[in-house]
């Protein structure tokens, strides 16, 4: 470490091999010497198993250290773990890339070939996409809303003058309706202003 940060340039960092609190102490020793750089969660099994994979330690180091990019170094053979690493805000990963998994090595079981690589670049950007946004209203959703919520319909017929209760109305599909569902109560004890069919919605000219 002392050595590669002289050179001034932005370091990926793996935290294989190490507990948290040897982690800090990188963190401490990097800070002080002004270098950016960025931590990569590691097991370093080769392959490792799921069981040892530690995926909640991204989030982990996120929370302990807010200001730098945490990514990680998957030793698996496959895709999953990468992932989920995405989906847990990882901005970096790191796999083993074999051009043909017939050759020998140590390491050729955790490693992925072109196709997977392209498999997970493609996943990448597609979570990247899928992640951003917010808990609100999409405009894009409108038709589908309109059709899946309910409104208040008259489950018999009903006579002019004839009180409104859970006898005679209720909800149904779809929610284009003068009265949403979440209005059929406040309509119970009010009278009709005019006869009223059997499974129409209610309309504000039906009510007195």
């Amino acid at each position: 470490l002392e050595y590669v940060s002289s050179f001034k340039k932005p370091m990926i960092v793996s935290t294989g091999l190490h507990s948290i609190k040897q982690v800090k102490k990188t963190y401490n020793f990097l800070k002080k010497k002004k270098v950016k750089f960025a931590l990569l969660h590691t097991t370093n099994l080769y392959p490792s198993k799921d069981k040892l994979l530690r995926l909640n330690s991204i989030v982990q180091m996120q929370k302990l250290f807010p200001k730098k990019i945490v990514g990680l170094s998957d030793h698996t053979g496959d895709l999953l773990s990468s992932i989920i690493a995405l989906t847990l805000g990882a901005k970096i990963i790191e796999k083993h890339f074999v051009s043909d998994q017939s050759f020998r090595g140590p390491d050729v079981s955790s490693s992925i070939d072109e196709k997977k690589l392209r498999k997970l670049i493609e996943i990448s950007k597609r979570v990247d996409v899928q992640l951003k946004g917010h808990k609100n209203l999409l405009t894009q959703e409108e038709v589908t809303r309109k059709f899946a919520f309910a409104s208040v319909v008259s489950i018999k017929k009903i006579s002019k003058g004839d009180i409104l209760d859970k006898t005679n109305l209720w909800v149904m599909r779809p929610g284009t309706g003068f009265y949403p569902s979440s209005k059929l109560k406040s309509l119970y004890g009010k009278k009709a202003r005019k006869n009223i069919k059997k499974n129409v919605q209610i309309s504000k000219n039906d009510i007195k």
